[in-house]
């Protein structure tokens, strides 16, 4: 079974959590991640690998941070622990095991989706030149009444750490320092698998593959988080299409034949099984269009999955009949207007346990399948990683 560890490293003071802990970066386009990094100059945005940093400036971030640690917003751990990191949205609530995971160890733990190998690269630059992490991998479980009753103990002292963050968010962290509880938690969590990655893919194919670059002696270990999935909430990305003219349902009627009848485009909730296409004409003209995919299924759990049956159906007959044409995920937001000239393939969310049945027959998803929320924060413990961790100010992890 996956073998959990406590971990060492830092974490990040309460009286300046609020401006350091870092807003989701992946929701943050290129231009609000520069904006968020001139009006907050401690946040730990500007540590994180959020892509198209080159070795240079991964080099520039290290000493800064190694700065922070040392004498700014981070003070050292007690020593080896767990954590239970707790996160409030509203009524909402999740909580997270936090602790470090045995590379060498994770049998039983599975992803859900295809990983783009340039992003993995860059991931691996980051963990070697900047040579530490802060960002768990969230791992989802289904419900374990035994592990559930050991979190809520470890939460019954006052948190070491509760922040409300700028978006409304409380978070808060309570420290397991007991070798004998860290123990305790590894062995009822070892009990509730299997675990499934629900965000954190490329992170952990690069820990393995730095992990394997280091040789059979080297010690891997990964940050990981470990959530119920009665605790999360799955949202969509939907596709935006770019690239098919003037009247872009034109041209998806020359690859289908004929549409359904178009609905009121004020219908932006597609159902399981098929999808909204929504389009604008360079005219400004919209049209709302249904497009059941049940057509597509495949054979066992995957062909039930509604991005997998829209590239089996729609984008992959399209790519093939229109050069240049251009499909990138966002994630769904229902009151999002599609761009004239464009087209916005609406996809309904994957339920939770589609994405458990999936991973654990050993399938993959279409990247950019799925949106798990609450996200994770990074900048509240930071940890050292990498064949370059060591040299950091404070203790080394214990592995």
């Amino acid at each position: 079974m996956p073998v959990l560890r406590a971990f060492d490293g830092f974490v990040v003071r309460s009286d300046v959590a609020a401006d350091v802990i870092a807003p989701p970066y992946d929701q943050l386009s290129a231009d609000q991640r520069r904006r968020h990094a001139r009006s907050n100059a401690g946040s730990f945005l500007e540590a994180l690998p959020v892509g198209g940093r080159d070795r240079d400036e991964l080099a520039r971030i290290r000493p800064r941070l190694d700065a922070m640690l040392r004498d700014g917003p981070f003070r050292a751990l007690p020593g080896p622990v767990m954590a239970v990191l707790t996160l409030h949205e509203g009524v909402h609530r999740t909580r997270a095991l936090l602790a470090d995971l045995d590379l060498d160890r994770s049998e039983k733990v599975h992803g859900h989706e295809e990983v783009r190998p340039p992003r993995v690269e860059q991931l691996v630059d980051h963990l070697r030149v900047v040579g530490a992490t802060s960002s768990p991998v969230a791992m989802v479980h289904r419900p374990d009444p035994a592990l559930a009753a050991r979190l809520h103990d470890a939460t019954s002292a006052p948190a070491e750490l509760d922040v409300a963050l700028p978006d409304g968010v409380t978070l808060q962290v309570h420290l397991v320092t007991d070798p004998d509880e860290h123990a305790a938690l590894a062995a009822t969590a070892g009990g509730c698998t299997p675990w499934v990655i629900a965000d954190g893919h490329h992170r952990m194919a690069a820990a393995q593959a730095d992990r394997a670059a280091r040789g059979e002696d080297a010690a891997g270990t990964l940050l990981v988080a470990l959530i119920a999935s009665d605790e999360l909430r799955v949202l969509s990305f939907d596709r935006r299409v770019v690239g098919l003219g003037p009247d872009p349902l034109t041209v998806v009627r020359s690859v289908l034949g004929e549409l359904a009848p178009a609905v009121d485009p004020g219908v932006r909730t597609p159902q399981h099984g098929s999808v909204l296409l929504d389009a604008r004409t360079d005219a400004g003209v919209r049209q709302v269009h249904p497009l059941d995919l049940t057509a597509w299924s495949g054979p066992g759990h995957l062909g039930e999955v509604d991005t997998a049956r829209l590239e089996r159906g729609l984008l992959t007959p399209l790519r093939e009949a229109v050069a240049g044409v251009r499909i990138e995920p966002v994630l769904a937001d229902p009151t999002r207007l599609p761009a004239r000239g464009t087209l916005l393939v609406r996809l309904a969310p994957v339920e939770v346990e589609q994405i458990l049945r999936v991973a654990s027959h050993g399938l993959r998803m279409p990247p950019k399948t799925t949106y798990l929320t609450p996200k994770l924060r990074s900048g509240v413990v930071v940890v050292r990683r990498g064949s370059t961790g060591r040299g950091l100010g404070g203790p080394h992890p214990r592995t």
